[in-house]
């Protein structure tokens, strides 16, 4: 009977640890920890190895700081010129992770996807869908040579819902479809079904 308890209690303790072990495994802050420098390519400032090593550690670096952080989302903000990278998961039907970083840099918005290799290295995958100028628009107004602002779509992140969002950035184009007060037919978003994205349109 006794040993029947320290076998029951042994079980208890060890899927206690590996559970806690995995959390450690799968939280942003470890996946920080085994990012390359090329996650802050996006930057003005950049980082180094060993900024990424104080940011984990002690949650800020010579150059950076971690401005806010839950279960769901890690924002790493720059002290100097404002550049921020907010990193959060998507996760994959078979429970796999993609990491998902967002880079404000002054004006500009750039988002990329990782994931872990089998050596625990990150590395950047492309899962976003690619859209095009004329997505935004109805047919019927899509007027020519659109597709040359394809350079014009970017997309940014919803802080609050952690959804992803594409733009097509209408700002001194010299076109005359723009010449009146006039904007896209439609706001795209993108909703992960844990293989893709899809790509959602509202009027």
């Amino acid at each position: 009977m006794h040993r029947k308890i320290m076998t029951k209690n042994t079980s208890f303790i060890l899927i206690t640890l590996m559970t806690l072990l995995s959390y450690g495994q799968n939280s942003l802050t470890n996946f920080l920890s085994v990012a390359p420098i090329s996650l802050f390519d996006n930057t003005t400032e950049g980082i180094s190895s060993g900024e990424i090593n104080n940011l984990v550690k002690k949650g800020e670096s010579t150059n950076w700081k971690v401005s806010f952080q839950n279960k769901e989302r890690l924002t790493i903000s720059c002290k100097h010129p404002f550049s921020q990278v907010t990193l959060f998961f998507l996760t994959k039907t078979d429970g796999t992770l993609i990491l998902v970083s967002h880079t404000e840099n002054e004006k500009t918005s750039t988002i990329d996807t990782w994931e872990k290799s089998g050596s625990n290295i990150l590395k950047k995958i492309n899962v976003l869908p690619s859209i095009q100028a004329k997505d935004f628009f109805l047919k019927e107004n899509q007027f020519k040579g659109i597709s040359e602002y394809n350079s014009r779509v970017y997309y940014y992140l919803d802080m609050e819902t952690l959804t992803i969002k594409a733009r097509f950035d209408t700002w001194m184009i010299e076109h005359e479809y723009f010449t009146e007060d006039k904007s896209v037919d439609y706001n795209i978003s993108l909703k992960w079904n844990g293989t893709k994205f899809e790509v959602q349109k509202a009027r």
